[in-house]
């Protein structure tokens, strides 16, 4: 008997494209304009899932049709319902707006598209009862003194 891990199912299907063929095709020659514009693999990968995403979300729309209001739909019904983080987002517009260089026929102004603000988290500080509880739970007396200086000079881990 074979059990089947239904989430897993549930996750591709919603991940699965119904592209036509020129869509297809049009993804393509995006793939090769970015490589010919010597991107990173890395970059060239994951713009084209972006814009895969983008076409597929509005296949039944002709890309000639789509405007900015279409870019900020799809970024509250598939960015923010997949829970992606503010800096794949600044990805997506990047992709986007490279896209539209590729394929300026698009309604789509690049020049209103505006990549959301970085998020700025506060590091996380140690209180000063955990801070004295490190120190004296290491026995090594070198590495003791170590921590002391690290913790009273402020210093980072990088210095």
């Amino acid at each position: 008997m074979t059990i089947v891990d239904t989430s897993k199912l549930h996750k591709k299907e919603l991940f699965t494209r119904n592209l036509t063929k020129e869509q297809k095709n049009l993804l393509n020659n995006f793939y090769l304009f970015l490589k010919g514009k010597r991107y990173s693999q890395s970059t060239i990968k994951t713009y084209t899932f972006f814009i895969a995403d983008f076409i597929n979300f509005y296949r039944k729309t002709p890309l000639n049709n789509l405007t900015n209001r279409a870019v900020e739909l799809f970024i509250e019904n598939v960015f923010i319902t997949r829970n992606y983080s503010i800096s794949t987002q600044r990805q997506f517009i990047s992709a986007l707006k490279i896209f539209i260089v590729f394929y300026p026929h698009t309604e789509i102004n690049d020049l209103v598209l505006e990549r959301p603000k970085k998020s700025r988290k506060l590091p996380s500080v140690l209180s000063q009862e955990e801070v004295l509880k490190i120190i004296s739970s290491t026995q090594n007396l070198k590495h003791r003194a170590i921590l002391v200086l690290i913790y009273s000079c402020g210093l980072r881990i990088s210095e």
